[in-house]
C-alpha cells in the first residue's frame, strides 16, 4: 500500500518550491528533539508561493490519489487536505526516526500520507518503511512521490543524508468532519 509515483513535479516547480522555502526564512519553524525529529518547516499558506504552482502541486496530488484510489476503491473519497508543508533537513544531522503520522486524537483525520522529493540527494535521506518485518527504502529523487496509508501499520523514518539538505513537500488527506 506504499505506492511510489515518478515525476510528478518538474525541476523548475521543485526549484521554485525551494527558493519558497529559503525566501520565507523568519517564517520557518524548527523541530529537535533530540534527532527525533529534526528538520525545519514552512507551512504554505497565502503568499509564499504562487498560486498557479498552490494550484499545480494540489492538481498532481489529487492526481496521484485517483491513481491510489484506483488500487484501493475503499479510500474515502474527500477533497480535504491538509496544509502543504515543505520541510529541510540538513545533512550531517537532521533526520525523523522511526514514526508514524496518525498518533493522536488531533491527527487521526489523517486518511493517506503524500510525499514530494523536490531535490535529489546523493548519499543518504532515504525514506524507510518497515512493513510486516520487511523494508521498503525510497530514495529522495527531485519530483519523484509518494503515498500510504498514515497509520500504525506503515511504520516510516527518515534517514539523514550526508551529502546535501533533503527538501520534502508534504501533505495528507483528511477525512471530511462535520
Amino acid at each position: 500500500m506504499i505506492h511510489e509515483f515518478t515525476g510528478v513535479l518538474d525541476q523548475q516547480e521543485c526549484d521554485k518550491l525551494i527558493n519558497a522555502f529559503e525566501n520565507n526564512e523568519k517564517l520557518h519553524e524548527r523541530f529537535d528533539n533530540d534527532n527525533r525529529p529534526s528538520f525545519t518547516q514552512l507551512n504554505l499558506t497565502d503568499n509564499k508561493i504562487e498560486k498557479s504552482l498552490h494550484d499545480v502541486i494540489c492538481d498532481r496530488v489529487f492526481k496521484m490519489v485517483d491513481m491510489y484510489r484506483n488500487q484501493y476503491p475503499y479510500l474515502i473519497k474527500t477533497p480535504g487536505l491538509e496544509q502543504l508543508r515543505i520541510k529541510k533537513y540538513n545533512s550531517g544531522g537532521d533526520q525523523f526516526d522511526w514514526h508514524v503520522d496518525v498518533a493522536n486524537y488531533k491527527t487521526a483525520v489523517r486518511s493517506l500520507a503524500i510525499q514530494i522529493y523536490l531535490n535529489t540527494v546523493d548519499v543518504g535521506g532515504e525514506t524507510v518503511f518497515e512493513v510486516q518485518g520487511n523494508e521498503k527504502t525510497i530514495k529522495p529523487i527531485a519530483g519523484n512521490a509518494f503515498c500510504f496509508p498514515p497509520m500504525w501499520m506503515f511504520p516510516h523514518c527518515g534517514k539523514s543524508t550526508e551529502s546535501q539538505p533533503k527538501y520534502i513537500l508534504t501533505t495528507y488527506l483528511h477525512y471530511l468532519q462535520d
